[in-house]
Protein backbone atom coordinates (compact mmCIF):
# COMPACT_ATOMS: atom_id res chain seq x y z
CA UNK A 1 0.00 0.00 0.00
CA UNK A 2 2.01 3.23 -1.20
CA UNK A 3 2.26 5.98 1.51
CA UNK A 4 -0.03 8.28 -0.81
CA UNK A 5 -3.14 6.62 0.13
CA UNK A 6 -2.60 6.82 4.08
CA UNK A 7 -1.77 10.43 3.59
CA UNK A 8 -4.05 12.20 6.33
CA UNK A 9 -5.64 15.22 5.33
CA UNK A 10 -6.70 18.76 7.28
CA UNK A 11 -9.47 19.74 5.45
CA UNK A 12 -10.57 17.16 2.88
CA UNK A 13 -12.33 13.94 3.98
CA UNK A 14 -14.18 11.08 2.27
CA UNK A 15 -15.54 10.00 -0.25
CA UNK A 16 -18.37 9.88 1.86
CA UNK A 17 -21.67 7.90 -0.40
CA UNK A 18 -24.79 9.08 -0.02
CA UNK A 19 -28.38 9.04 -2.07
CA UNK A 20 -28.15 12.53 -2.32
CA UNK A 21 -24.60 13.20 -3.71
CA UNK A 22 -23.30 9.92 -4.85
CA UNK A 23 -20.03 9.39 -4.09
CA UNK A 24 -18.88 13.08 -2.42
CA UNK A 25 -15.28 14.40 -1.64
CA UNK A 26 -15.75 16.15 2.04
CA UNK A 27 -13.98 19.62 1.77
CA UNK A 28 -13.80 21.52 5.64
CA UNK A 29 -12.62 25.14 5.91
CA UNK A 30 -13.90 26.16 9.25
CA UNK A 31 -12.44 24.80 12.81
CA UNK A 32 -15.20 22.63 14.80
CA UNK A 33 -18.32 24.30 15.48
CA UNK A 34 -17.81 27.60 13.84
CA UNK A 35 -20.97 28.40 13.34
CA UNK A 36 -23.94 31.14 12.76
CA UNK A 37 -26.28 28.88 14.85
CA UNK A 38 -25.94 26.54 17.33
CA UNK A 39 -29.05 23.90 16.31
CA UNK A 40 -30.58 21.63 18.99
CA UNK A 41 -30.16 18.69 16.61
CA UNK A 42 -26.35 19.43 15.86
CA UNK A 43 -24.56 16.23 15.21
CA UNK A 44 -21.93 18.14 16.87
CA UNK A 45 -23.14 17.41 19.97
CA UNK A 46 -21.61 20.99 20.88
CA UNK A 47 -23.28 23.69 22.66
CA UNK A 48 -20.88 27.04 21.76
CA UNK A 49 -21.97 30.11 20.75
CA UNK A 50 -22.74 31.19 17.76
CA UNK A 51 -20.52 33.65 15.67
CA UNK A 52 -21.05 35.79 12.63
CA UNK A 53 -17.49 36.99 11.72
CA UNK A 54 -16.44 36.03 7.82
CA UNK A 55 -12.74 35.83 7.69
CA UNK A 56 -10.01 33.42 6.08
CA UNK A 57 -10.18 30.58 8.67
CA UNK A 58 -8.27 27.91 6.46
CA UNK A 59 -5.56 28.90 4.16
CA UNK A 60 -7.63 28.78 0.63
CA UNK A 61 -4.63 27.83 -1.19
CA UNK A 62 -3.75 24.65 1.18
CA UNK A 63 -7.43 23.48 1.19
CA UNK A 64 -6.91 23.51 -2.94
CA UNK A 65 -3.70 21.24 -2.83
CA UNK A 66 -5.35 18.89 -0.11
CA UNK A 67 -8.28 18.58 -2.31
CA UNK A 68 -6.06 18.15 -5.77
CA UNK A 69 -4.14 15.66 -4.06
CA UNK A 70 -6.93 13.40 -2.65
CA UNK A 71 -8.33 13.21 -5.67
CA UNK A 72 -4.75 12.43 -7.44
CA UNK A 73 -4.87 9.37 -5.38
CA UNK A 74 -6.81 8.05 -7.86
CA UNK A 75 -10.99 8.35 -5.74
CA UNK A 76 -13.46 8.00 -7.90
CA UNK A 77 -16.03 11.80 -7.00
CA UNK A 78 -19.13 13.17 -8.13
CA UNK A 79 -19.17 15.86 -6.09
CA UNK A 80 -16.83 17.90 -4.00
CA UNK A 81 -19.06 19.21 -1.36
CA UNK A 82 -18.29 22.12 1.25
CA UNK A 83 -19.56 20.94 4.83
CA UNK A 84 -18.33 19.79 8.58
CA UNK A 85 -17.53 21.16 11.31
CA UNK A 86 -19.78 24.48 10.41
CA UNK A 87 -21.30 27.28 8.19
CA UNK A 88 -18.66 27.11 5.32
CA UNK A 89 -20.11 30.77 3.83
CA UNK A 90 -18.32 32.10 6.87
CA UNK A 91 -15.20 31.79 5.10
CA UNK A 92 -14.48 35.11 3.52
CA UNK A 93 -12.58 33.14 0.62
CA UNK A 94 -14.61 30.04 -0.45
CA UNK A 95 -15.71 31.70 -3.73
CA UNK A 96 -11.81 31.66 -4.61
CA UNK A 97 -11.95 27.94 -3.66
CA UNK A 98 -14.81 27.57 -5.60
CA UNK A 99 -13.44 28.64 -8.58
CA UNK A 100 -10.27 27.65 -8.35
CA UNK A 101 -11.39 23.68 -7.70
CA UNK A 102 -13.65 23.69 -10.75
CA UNK A 103 -10.55 24.87 -12.70
CA UNK A 104 -8.03 22.46 -11.52
CA UNK A 105 -9.95 19.50 -11.18
CA UNK A 106 -13.20 19.47 -13.18
CA UNK A 107 -15.46 18.33 -10.22
CA UNK A 108 -19.04 19.37 -9.57
CA UNK A 109 -18.77 21.56 -6.67
CA UNK A 110 -22.12 21.26 -4.24
CA UNK A 111 -21.77 23.75 -0.54
CA UNK A 112 -24.38 22.56 2.25
CA UNK A 113 -25.14 25.41 4.05
CA UNK A 114 -27.47 26.99 6.76
CA UNK A 115 -28.60 29.71 4.67
CA UNK A 116 -28.36 32.34 7.27
CA UNK A 117 -25.73 34.41 5.33
CA UNK A 118 -27.08 34.67 1.81
CA UNK A 119 -29.20 37.85 2.99
CA UNK A 120 -25.39 39.53 2.18
CA UNK A 121 -24.73 40.42 -1.35
CA UNK A 122 -21.62 38.95 -0.89
CA UNK A 123 -21.97 35.88 0.05
CA UNK A 124 -24.57 35.09 -2.18
CA UNK A 125 -21.74 36.56 -5.21
CA UNK A 126 -19.11 33.83 -3.60
CA UNK A 127 -21.56 31.05 -3.99
CA UNK A 128 -22.32 31.50 -7.99
CA UNK A 129 -19.65 29.40 -9.02
CA UNK A 130 -20.98 26.20 -7.02
CA UNK A 131 -23.35 23.57 -9.17
CA UNK A 132 -25.40 22.59 -6.16
CA UNK A 133 -26.39 24.78 -3.14
CA UNK A 134 -28.33 23.61 -0.38
CA UNK A 135 -29.87 25.32 2.11
CA UNK A 136 -31.98 24.73 5.25
CA UNK A 137 -35.04 25.63 6.34
CA UNK A 138 -36.36 24.37 9.83
CA UNK A 139 -38.85 27.17 11.40
CA UNK A 140 -41.66 28.58 9.94
CA UNK A 141 -41.36 31.98 11.55
CA UNK A 142 -39.27 33.80 14.16
CA UNK A 143 -39.97 31.94 17.44
CA UNK A 144 -39.97 28.04 15.35
CA UNK A 145 -36.39 29.69 14.72
CA UNK A 146 -35.60 30.74 17.65
CA UNK A 147 -36.26 27.09 19.16
CA UNK A 148 -34.70 25.19 16.34
CA UNK A 149 -31.93 26.54 15.34
CA UNK A 150 -30.62 29.03 18.00
CA UNK A 151 -29.36 31.34 15.69
CA UNK A 152 -26.66 34.13 16.84
CA UNK A 153 -28.92 36.92 18.15
CA UNK A 154 -28.29 39.45 14.95
CA UNK A 155 -29.74 36.80 12.34
CA UNK A 156 -33.56 36.77 12.29
CA UNK A 157 -35.72 34.60 10.43
CA UNK A 158 -36.29 37.65 8.21
CA UNK A 159 -32.81 37.76 7.18
CA UNK A 160 -33.13 34.02 6.79
CA UNK A 161 -36.40 34.08 4.09
CA UNK A 162 -34.93 37.00 2.07
CA UNK A 163 -31.44 35.56 1.81
CA UNK A 164 -33.20 31.96 0.58
CA UNK A 165 -35.28 34.02 -1.87
CA UNK A 166 -32.80 36.48 -3.11
CA UNK A 167 -30.16 33.58 -3.94
CA UNK A 168 -33.08 31.37 -5.84
CA UNK A 169 -33.62 34.16 -8.19
CA UNK A 170 -30.11 34.37 -8.54
CA UNK A 171 -28.24 31.65 -8.53
CA UNK A 172 -28.14 29.84 -12.14
CA UNK A 173 -27.07 25.87 -10.35
CA UNK A 174 -28.87 23.62 -8.40
CA UNK A 175 -30.63 24.96 -5.56
CA UNK A 176 -32.42 21.94 -3.22
CA UNK A 177 -33.89 23.44 0.35
CA UNK A 178 -34.20 20.64 2.96
CA UNK A 179 -36.46 20.79 5.74
CA UNK A 180 -35.64 19.05 9.13
CA UNK A 181 -38.55 18.00 10.47
CA UNK A 182 -38.57 17.34 14.55
CA UNK A 183 -41.76 15.52 16.27
CA UNK A 184 -43.80 18.25 18.26
CA UNK A 185 -41.55 20.93 17.58
CA UNK A 186 -42.34 21.74 13.55
CA UNK A 187 -44.56 18.77 12.84
CA UNK A 188 -48.14 19.87 13.37
CA UNK A 189 -50.48 20.67 10.65
CA UNK A 190 -50.28 24.10 11.17
CA UNK A 191 -46.51 24.17 11.08
CA UNK A 192 -46.39 22.10 7.89
CA UNK A 193 -48.54 24.50 6.05
CA UNK A 194 -46.83 27.47 7.17
CA UNK A 195 -43.62 25.70 5.81
CA UNK A 196 -45.66 24.72 2.21
CA UNK A 197 -46.01 28.23 2.01
CA UNK A 198 -42.58 29.32 2.62
CA UNK A 199 -41.01 26.89 0.06
CA UNK A 200 -43.24 27.70 -2.56
CA UNK A 201 -41.82 31.47 -2.08
CA UNK A 202 -38.40 30.43 -1.89
CA UNK A 203 -39.11 28.49 -5.20
CA UNK A 204 -36.18 25.95 -4.74
CA UNK A 205 -35.25 23.36 -7.57
CA UNK A 206 -35.61 20.32 -5.11
CA UNK A 207 -37.04 20.04 -1.51
CA UNK A 208 -36.13 17.00 0.50
CA UNK A 209 -37.39 16.26 4.07
CA UNK A 210 -35.30 14.97 6.56
CA UNK A 211 -35.44 13.62 10.13
CA UNK A 212 -33.47 13.01 13.75
CA UNK A 213 -31.44 9.82 13.09
CA UNK A 214 -28.11 10.61 15.00
CA UNK A 215 -27.80 12.00 18.31
CA UNK A 216 -27.78 15.81 18.73
CA UNK A 217 -27.73 18.54 21.01
CA UNK A 218 -30.34 17.74 22.54
CA UNK A 219 -31.05 13.99 23.43
CA UNK A 220 -34.56 14.06 23.56
CA UNK A 221 -35.98 15.29 20.58
CA UNK A 222 -37.76 12.48 18.55
CA UNK A 223 -37.44 11.56 14.88
CA UNK A 224 -40.66 11.04 12.86
CA UNK A 225 -41.21 7.60 11.57
CA UNK A 226 -41.33 6.59 8.12
CA UNK A 227 -44.94 6.61 7.57
CA UNK A 228 -45.08 10.13 9.45
CA UNK A 229 -42.31 11.42 7.14
CA UNK A 230 -44.27 10.30 4.41
CA UNK A 231 -47.67 12.02 6.09
CA UNK A 232 -45.68 15.50 5.71
CA UNK A 233 -44.35 14.79 2.40
CA UNK A 234 -47.56 14.49 1.49
CA UNK A 235 -48.87 17.51 3.68
CA UNK A 236 -46.44 19.51 1.88
CA UNK A 237 -46.77 18.38 -1.76
CA UNK A 238 -43.24 16.59 -2.13
CA UNK A 239 -43.25 13.41 -3.59
CA UNK A 240 -41.43 10.29 -2.05
CA UNK A 241 -38.20 11.05 -3.69
CA UNK A 242 -37.80 14.19 -1.80
CA UNK A 243 -37.30 11.87 1.55
CA UNK A 244 -33.70 11.61 2.45
CA UNK A 245 -34.03 9.79 5.65
CA UNK A 246 -32.51 6.68 6.21
CA UNK A 247 -29.84 7.44 3.43
CA UNK A 248 -28.02 4.40 1.45
CA UNK A 249 -25.03 3.39 0.00
CA UNK A 250 -24.61 3.10 -3.41
CA UNK A 251 -21.54 1.89 -4.46
CA UNK A 252 -18.42 -0.34 -3.16
CA UNK A 253 -15.41 1.63 -1.61
CA UNK A 254 -11.68 0.62 -1.59
CA UNK A 255 -11.10 -0.74 1.78
CA UNK A 256 -7.31 1.26 1.27
CA UNK A 257 -7.26 3.79 3.80
CA UNK A 258 -10.59 2.86 5.61
CA UNK A 259 -9.01 4.09 9.38
CA UNK A 260 -8.31 7.22 8.36
CA UNK A 261 -11.53 7.34 6.67
CA UNK A 262 -13.57 6.07 9.70
CA UNK A 263 -11.72 8.24 12.11
CA UNK A 264 -12.31 11.38 9.77
CA UNK A 265 -16.22 10.87 9.91
CA UNK A 266 -16.53 9.79 13.31
CA UNK A 267 -14.50 13.36 14.11
CA UNK A 268 -17.38 15.10 12.42
CA UNK A 269 -20.39 13.63 13.51
CA UNK A 270 -21.21 9.83 16.06
CA UNK A 271 -22.42 7.02 13.77
CA UNK A 272 -23.54 4.02 14.13
CA UNK A 273 -21.49 1.06 12.43
CA UNK A 274 -24.21 0.55 9.30
CA UNK A 275 -23.82 4.20 9.25
CA UNK A 276 -20.12 4.31 9.07
CA UNK A 277 -20.35 1.25 6.61
CA UNK A 278 -22.88 2.95 4.35
CA UNK A 279 -21.21 6.59 4.28
CA UNK A 280 -18.11 4.78 3.29
CA UNK A 281 -19.85 2.40 0.83
CA UNK A 282 -17.75 -0.69 2.67
CA UNK A 283 -19.35 -3.69 4.10
CA UNK A 284 -19.79 -4.45 8.17
CA UNK A 285 -17.52 -7.48 8.06
CA UNK A 286 -14.70 -5.11 6.69
CA UNK A 287 -15.40 -2.44 8.92
CA UNK A 288 -15.87 -4.31 12.17
CA UNK A 289 -12.39 -5.41 12.49
CA UNK A 290 -11.55 -1.82 12.12
CA UNK A 291 -13.66 -0.27 14.69
CA UNK A 292 -12.20 -3.04 16.50
CA UNK A 293 -8.77 -1.66 16.42
CA UNK A 294 -9.75 1.92 16.82
CA UNK A 295 -11.15 0.90 20.12
CA UNK A 296 -8.13 -0.93 21.30
CA UNK A 297 -5.93 2.18 20.77
CA UNK A 298 -8.41 4.12 22.87
CA UNK A 299 -9.65 6.71 19.73
CA UNK A 300 -13.00 5.66 19.54
CA UNK A 301 -15.59 5.43 22.79
CA UNK A 302 -19.44 4.21 22.01
CA UNK A 303 -22.61 5.35 23.68
CA UNK A 304 -26.35 4.81 23.31
CA UNK A 305 -28.99 6.54 22.17
CA UNK A 306 -32.05 5.27 21.43
CA UNK A 307 -31.53 2.23 21.74
CA UNK A 308 -28.55 1.75 19.17
CA UNK A 309 -25.01 1.97 19.77
CA UNK A 310 -22.97 5.47 18.17
CA UNK A 311 -19.79 5.67 17.90
CA UNK A 312 -17.50 8.94 17.89
CA UNK A 313 -13.79 10.03 18.40
CA UNK A 314 -12.91 10.41 21.56
CA UNK A 315 -11.45 14.10 22.30
CA UNK A 316 -7.92 14.63 22.46
CA UNK A 317 -7.10 15.68 25.90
Amino acid sequence: MSEKKQEKFSYVFGPVNSRRLGSSLGVDILPLKTCTQNCIYCQLCMDEPPVIEIKTYAEPDKVIDEVCRRLESGVKVDYVTFSGSGEPTLHKDIGYIIEKLKQKTGKKIAVITNGTMLWKQEVRRRLQQADLVMPSLDGFDQQSFQTINRPHETVTFDKLITGLEQFSREFNGQYWLEVFLIKGINTSLESLEKLKKLVNKIKPDRIQLNTVIRPGAEPSLKALSEKELIKAAKIMGIGHEGLIHYETAETAANAEGIENQVTELLRRRACRKLDIAEGLGTELTLLEPVIEQLEKQELLESFEYNGEVFYKLKSSK
